[in-house]
């Protein structure tokens, strides 16, 4: 099977179901915390490939405003910065490309 790079937030009850079913496909997940790594702007763009930026956000987290509505390059400097509220992620890297 796949070796899978897994970025968690650690503690999540949902993150670990995920990675639970992952390997009980078979497949290898190397879990890294998503909340420290070192996420920049040009690391970050290749997993929201061709997705439009509107999608990069949860909408659900307060605070956003109409950043999901920017232009790529402001939105991933707001990822990279790490902005984390109300225990949710803002924005939703990284994705499967």
């Amino acid at each position: 099977m796949a070796k899978i790079l897994f970025f968690e937030k650690p503690g999540c009850a949902n993150n670990t179901r995920q990675k639970a079913l992952l390997a009980a496909a078979g497949h290898e997940v190397d879990a890294r915390n998503l909340l420290t790594e070192a996420w920049t702007p040009e690391r970050l763009r290749p997993y929201f490939g061709s997705r439009p930026v509107a999608e990069w956000f949860n909408r659900a987290v307060e605070g956003l405003g109409d950043l999901h509505q920017g232009r790529p390059r402001q939105a991933l400097r707001y990822c990279g910065a790490g902005k984390i509220q109300g225990g949710q992620s803002a924005a939703y890297p990284p994705y499967a490309s």
